[in-house]
């Protein structure tokens, strides 16, 4: 009897959902599956018994293995590959009869990436494609307007590269365009391309201080309203950036950088609020009827609240809840690790208006001292 596949995922899934196979095989004893992770360069062999006529596999588990939440910055350049964000792999299925090979099933090239599925099987992966047919989205789940100081740091990023071809009209730069707040608008045309048509997720950096470095003449200073960045040929959408007005009454403030529900490096400011716990846990021992100390486990407790935020940056801001890696960011290369402690959010809600505003408490890396004395 034939052996044929009756049901597979899409050939691009976020790696946290469904990535299941269903083969049709009546008439057989067992089968083996290889399930080839190309561009690791590692095999895995599977042995399964059908049920019933139909034998179903997920591969989830195994290839949620071989991905790691990562947050990525480059300070100093406009792109950057992020290493090892997608994962390429095919199978091999082979039934067999009374331990006689009967059928062989060569599947094609399937892609996953560090994302979150959180309906299973609705996720459509070609609305991140950049298409000619359509402004597509970047990879980033934050779908309201940014809003930042002239020297935050901000990244964008995007699928590109072959297999994409079959739906990208292919990346070929930038266009940044600076609204100043007179009305002006200053445009800059970046062009842009590809050593290689490899698979792979792209990172921009579209933080002020770096694109008035790269192009003086865009001029992203007080006086700008916003900016937009795009891909040079209207592929993508637009994403705006307004730039705070500057007032040091309101300075304090942290920058957090966290793991999106895409995989997708993305960044947010909070007010730094007048609460501040530190709490000191003190080890000793004694010597010679003497306490004496050595070492100190300090915990550095903050609370922060968003501004007044629409309906839409409220719910974009929700992926920050539940991240898998959170940090803060300043303008250059540092990263602070943190813990969001917060278990449930307050809300505030302004009346008979719907903004939002939003408090939580973070917790810094914990540091141990030792003193011996």
């Amino acid at each position: 009897m034939s052996l044929s596949l009756t049901k597979s995922p899409d050939w691009l899934r976020p790696v946290y959902g469904q990535q299941e196979f269903i083969f049709n095989c009546p008439a057989q004893d067992y089968f083996l599956i290889d399930v080839s992770i190309v561009s690791k360069n590692d095999d895995i062999r599977l042995e399964l018994l059908p049920n019933g006529d139909n034998i179903k596999v997920d591969f989830a588990n195994i290839l949620q293995n071989y991905f790691d939440s990562s947050i990525y910055i480059h300070p100093n350049d406009l792109f950057y590959v992020i290493p090892d964000a997608l994962v390429r792999y095919k199978l091999k299925v082979v039934s067999y009869v009374n331990d006689n090979s009967t059928n062989i099933y060569y599947s094609g090239d399937y892609y996953c990436f560090n994302g979150v599925d959180q309906f299973d099987s609705t996720y459509d992966a070609n609305k991140y494609i950049f298409d000619s047919s359509a402004a597509n989205k970047f990879l980033n789940t934050f779908n309201a307007d940014r809003k930042l100081h002239l020297n935050d740091s901000a990244y964008l990023q995007f699928f590109q590269g072959v297999p994409f071809a079959t739906y990208d009209s292919s990346f070929n730069g930038l266009l940044i365009q600076n609204h100043k707040k007179n009305g002006t608008i200053i445009s800059q045309t970046i062009n842009y391309s590809f050593s290689d048509n490899n698979a792979k997720i792209v990172s921009i950096n579209c933080s002020p201080v770096l694109l008035n470095s790269l192009y003086p003449a865009l001029s992203i200073d007080e006086q700008t309203d916003y900016y937009t960045v795009k891909e040079k040929n209207s592929l993508s959408e637009a994403i705006k950036f307004y730039i705070y007005d500057v007032d040091n009454r309101f300075d304090r403030y942290y920058r957090l950088a966290y793991v999106d529900s895409n995989g997708a490096t993305e960044m947010f400011n909070f007010d730094l609020m007048n609460l501040n716990n530190i709490k000191i846990d003190k080890q000793t021992y004694k010597v010679n009827n003497q306490w004496k100390q050595f070492g100190n486990n300090i915990t550095d407790k903050y609370t922060i609240n968003t501004n007044w935020l629409d309906e839409n940056e409220s719910l974009s801001l929700k992926d920050l809840w539940v991240s898998p890696y959170v940090c803060i960011s300043d303008s250059s290369t540092l990263l602070t690790p943190i813990i969001i402690d917060t278990n449930s959010i307050d809300i505030l809600r302004r009346r008979n208006q719907k903004n939002i505003s939003y408090k939580l408490d973070f917790s810094k890396s914990k540091e141990y001292y030792v003193q011996l004395r």
